[in-house]
């Protein structure tokens, strides 16, 4: 029996000494006396740790003036099955001493800084019973834009579609992207996600739809998420995505005849035809999005030039480019 004792007696010494003793072992030591203050407001609180609701009834919420604290209490009136600190926030001040908050997850032995900040009001109620209000240590994400909300129906598979971006209060966010099931996923399986560029996966077909719809998820470093559906509309295979307008001047602005995503037509010779159906530009494959409005290195007066874009298979576009030539 006495060597029982001594094991047991060295376990409990080895924990304590790991800090693993108990649940609330690194519980923070907040104290307030309410004597010393004459006034006081009511808070009803949830706790939400990086969008995850707080479960524990050893949790805790103390509220804050600087280092001072001015109020406390655990997460543990459990009501409709959500667990709420009732805090007494005290005060010498009748109104407007800015209150910080700061929030002890007892299920990680872990202690947050809230992002909620608040005022101090004589008398004021912050959340009930049936509206707590909510503590959250991380703002999720608010918004998910695409760079690019068109697809091609003859683009390659595995071209990049887009590039995905999220909107976050929290400066210096990081963000990870992904597809999601739930409303709006009805076109997920033509697209994947490779980092935080969207890339068409299946090919798809403007006589069936001309728009596309998919559902993106992002999350925060903090595990935090929002999903968003997308919608992108289909180009036609026999449309040729570029400009039909140029003004070589040299401001960096449709100074060139541009096709879109060019490196999916490397296979395609250009023709470009002036008026009278002279040739005055020919390239029979891997067009670099060069074509200034020139002839043998001459400007071309202002017109209408028309163009002739196909590759050996028989894929023919056609169009007209609306040259516009500076003073």
């Amino acid at each position: 029996m006495k060597n029982l004792i001594q094991l047991r007696s060295i376990i409990v010494l080895f924990l304590s000494a790991f800090g693993l003793s108990q649940a609330n072992a690194a519980a923070p030591t907040w104290t307030v006396n309410p004597a010393s203050f004459q006034y006081n407001m009511t808070m009803m609180a949830v706790v939400n740790v990086n969008c995850s609701e707080l479960k524990n009834p050893s949790s805790m919420v103390g509220v804050f003036v600087g280092s001072e604290c001015r109020g406390k209490a655990l997460t543990s009136e459990v009501i409709n099955g959500r667990y709420l600190a009732s805090v007494f926030v005290y005060s010498n001040s009748v109104a407007g001493e800015n209150l910080t908050i700061k929030v002890y997850n007892a299920s990680n032995d872990s202690t947050y800084d809230a992002k909620n900040e608040i005022l101090f009001q004589q008398n004021a109620s912050y959340g009930n019973a049936s509206a707590p209000f909510s503590i959250y240590t991380n703002n999720a994400p608010s918004n998910i834009l695409l760079s690019e909300n068109k697809v091609r129906e003859n683009a390659s598979l595995n071209s990049l579609i887009g590039t995905l971006s999220a909107s976050d209060l929290d400066a210096g966010e990081t963000f990870s992207y992904s597809l999601t099931s739930g409303e709006g996923d009805k076109d997920n399986a033509h697209f994947r996600v490779s980092g935080n560029q969207l890339v068409l996966a299946a090919s798809v077909d403007f006589s069936v739809q001309n728009t596309c719809t998919i559902r993106v998820r992002t999350t925060d470093s903090k595990g935090c998420q929002f999903e968003k559906v997308l919608s992108l509309s289909v180009i036609s295979k026999t449309i040729l995505p570029a400009n039909n307008y140029i003004s070589p001047n040299a401001d960096g602005i449709n100074d060139y005849f541009m096709v879109e995503d060019i490196d999916s037509y490397k296979e395609y010779a250009l023709t470009i035809y002036n008026e009278q159906g002279l040739e005055v530009y020919s390239i029979d494959s891997n067009y670099r999005n060069n074509w200034d409005g020139t002839y043998e290195g001459n400007p071309l007066p202002t017109g209408a030039y028309s163009y002739l874009f196909k590759n050996t298979s028989g894929t023919v576009y056609k169009g007209i480019i609306n040259l516009v030539k500076s003073n």
